[in-house]
Parts: structure tokens; sequence; C-alpha cells
């Protein structure tokens, strides 16, 4: 007590009620009694906000320029509009803001910072929310390096690629995008462009560059049409003033449907055409052995030219009794002579078929045939027969003349 009265400060809590009963009580002296007061408050509750500002951090450009953006929102379960505005200041370092200060309910606050020209190291930026009846007040702060060295500083970055899908059909498009980062200040925006790459597979990207929106871009690609494997996607950012480029990759894989599709099977081998029957080496006595010009000498009788075959058959016609026994028999030179010639074909007949037309007409082409497949010796004459025609002209001739000598004793 002083004066007969004192001033204190009340706090209200903030879980508080709506009303709230201040009391005082005075507790008398040596000749006053005690004696209380009170007196009610309405309170009215405030909705707390938060407010951000980017970049949080920056590097002061050549130029001296910064823009800022700042946001204010309504924390509370139940959040409600806001009034009020929100201010700046760089702790009188000698800048200047423009606008120096916006008026909410704007949602989004931006500003541009100019440094002085000689400016401390290390800059402060602050952006302070006032409040308003139903929000509480809030703020935030950025600092802004200044040092000559980091100036021109050139920030690295990294680069990611994402794609709508992991696997792909060949021919079918798909999306594509780059996201590009500020890997010490991931909140700083930057410009510039992302060229593509497939590494070579062929495929197509429309736009083949595109430019960073937000820090990313977005574009569509369409894969080769005849591939079997893989692809690796490639973004890289060209960088910008303050910022160094950087590439990123994605792998895609073909889809399993499509790849079993691709692997068609493999083409049959066309079958050998079956090689057609040998011929026989030894060509035929006809075909082979040039006629030998007629001898007037031969007789034309038909049991001459029936007998012929018997003087000069093998040793297995010889087997005959009845051919020696009667040379001039026709009846009997008959019946022996086509078992003789089927046997073994006549050399007068062979080598000579226009001397003796009688025997190249009684050797029957079937006869000859049926023989030699169930005669094992027939075949042996005959290999015999072809030693024979084989044989120079001037021999065989020689051989005629002496056929024809025996045939004339007989």
């Amino acid at each position: 007590m002083a004066s007969g009265g004192c001033t204190t400060s009340y706090t209200i809590a903030t879980n508080s009620p709506s009303t709230v009963t201040i009391t005082a009580s005075y507790g008398g002296d040596s000749i006053h009694t005690t004696s209380s007061g009170s007196s009610t408050l309405t309170i009215n509750h405030l909705n707390p906000t938060s407010t951000t500002m980017t970049p949080n951090s920056a590097v002061l450009p050549s130029n001296r320029t910064l823009t800022f953006t700042v946001q204010t929102s309504d924390t509370s379960s139940s959040p409600t509009t806001l009034s009020g505005t929100v201010s700046f200041n760089d702790n009188n370092n000698g800048g200047t803001f423009n606008p120096v200060s916006c008026t909410l309910p704007s949602a989004t606050c931006v500003t541009t910072y100019t440094s002085p020209a000689n400016p401390l190291n290390v800059i402060t930026i602050n952006a302070t929310y006032s409040g308003d009846s139903t929000h509480s007040s809030s703020s935030a702060i950025s600092q802004i390096s200044t040092s000559p060295v980091s100036t021109n500083k050139t920030y690295a970055t990294t680069t990611s690629v994402t794609s709508s899908s992991t696997t792909f059909t060949p021919g079918s498009s798909i999306m594509v995008a780059a996201s590009v980062t500020d890997t010490s200040n991931p909140s700083s925006s930057m410009i510039g462009i992302i060229s593509w790459s497939d590494n070579g597979a062929g495929g197509i990207f429309s736009p083949n560059v595109c430019i960073l929106s937000n820090n990313k871009c977005t574009l569509t690609y369409t894969p080769p049409t005849s591939i079997s494997g893989g692809i690796t996607i490639t973004a890289t950012y060209a960088g910008d003033s303050t910022h160094s480029g950087s590439s990123g990759t994605s792998s895609l894989s073909i889809s399993s449907s499509a790849q079993s599709s691709t692997q068609s099977p493999a083409p049959s081998t066309p079958s050998t055409p079956s090689t057609p029957p040998q011929q026989s080496s030894t060509p035929s006595t006809e075909q082979t052995t040039p006629p030998v010009p007629s001898q007037s000498s031969v007789p034309s009788s038909s049991s001459t030219a029936s007998t012929t075959p018997s003087t000069t058959s093998t040793p297995s016609t010889q087997s005959s009794p009845s051919t020696p026994s009667s040379p001039r028999s026709s009846s009997s030179t008959a019946s022996t002579t086509p078992s003789v010639t089927s046997s073994t074909p006549s050399v007068s007949s062979a080598r000579s078929p226009a001397s003796s037309p009688s025997t190249s007409t009684s050797s029957s082409e079937s006869s000859n045939t049926a023989s030699s497949s169930s005669n094992p010796q027939q075949t042996s004459s005959a290999a015999v027969v072809r030693q024979i025609v084989n044989v120079p002209e001037e021999i065989f001739s020689k051989a005629i003349s002496v056929l024809e000598g025996f045939f004339h004793k007989l």
C-alpha cells in the first residue's frame, strides 16, 4: 500500500475459462480492519499463429537484392481468417524493403530487400505478424551472409528423377519428372533448364528439354518399340548464376508381358530335301559303248544268234549241257536262249546292236530284272560283261572275229 493503493499485472492462463474473477484482499493494520474487493474479467482467447519466411538463410548476390516470402497461418484446431499486418526490418542495417509491410488476410506476403552498399557480414531479416483481436502475434527471421567470399559463391545442387511407372511397355508413353535441390539451402529457388537422355536407347522425350518451375519439371517419354532390356533415364540440370549443375538417373525395366512377347520362337530349320537316288556309276552298255560296225561274216540265222550267248557266257551259263551239244538245232536253241540271255547279256548285242538285231530283240528287259534279282550268279555275269564292254574297241573287234571263226567251225 502506498497512498491508499497498489498496482499489479495479471497474465491469463492459456487454458483459462472465458470469465475470470479477480479478488484483492486488504489485511488491515493496527488501527484498520481487513477488507476485500473483486472484479470480473471476460477472457477473449487468441488463436495461436505461425509465421515462416523463405529463404530462411541466404547469400547476398552481386546485385545485393533478395526476395523473401512470408506466410502466416492460424495453427489452432479451429482456424479462422487472419487480419492485421506483417512488417519487415533488418535491425537498422540500412537496407530497404519493397514493400515495407503487407496487410492480411493475404496468406502470403512477398517483399524485395536491397542491402546497403557496405553491409555487415551478416544481416538479420525480421518478419513480424502483429496479431489481431482473435489471433496472437508471431515472427520469423532469416540471416543473410554478405562476406565477399560468399557473395559470389556457387552452391551445389542435387537432381533426382522419378517416373510414373518403374516398368514400361515398348512404344507406350510414361511421365518422367526431375527435381533439383540446393544442398545447402533446400528451400532456395532455382532457375534453369533440364536436358534429358535415355543413354542411346532410342526413345523420344517430348519436349527434349524443360524449364524448371518450383525447382521441378515434367515431360513425356516414349520408349523405342524394339527393345528387350532396361532403360536408364538421365536428367541434367545446367545450373544458374548461383547454383552449380547436377544430374540424376532413374532405371526403368521392361514389363514382363512385353518381355515375353519380344522373345519370338527360333525359326525352325528347313528340312533337308532327301538325296535323290544315286545314279549307277556304270553307264549302260548301249550309252557308253560305241556301236561296232556290222560284220558281213556274222551269220544272220536265228539259230546262230541264239547260240552265240552260250559260247561267250561265263562259267555259270556253261553249266547248261544242252547248249554245246546241239549248236544247229533250232528248237533246242530257242528253248535254251532265254535263260542264257537273261542271265548273261550278249556281248554282240551290247556292243553292236546294229549287227545283231535279233539278239537285242530276244533279250527282254523285264526278264533280265526278274532273273537278276533271283539268281546271284546273274549279277556276277553282268559284272563280267561290263568289264568286257569297257575294253578298247580294237580288242573287242578281235574277240568278235575269234567268235565268228569258232561258229564257222561248228
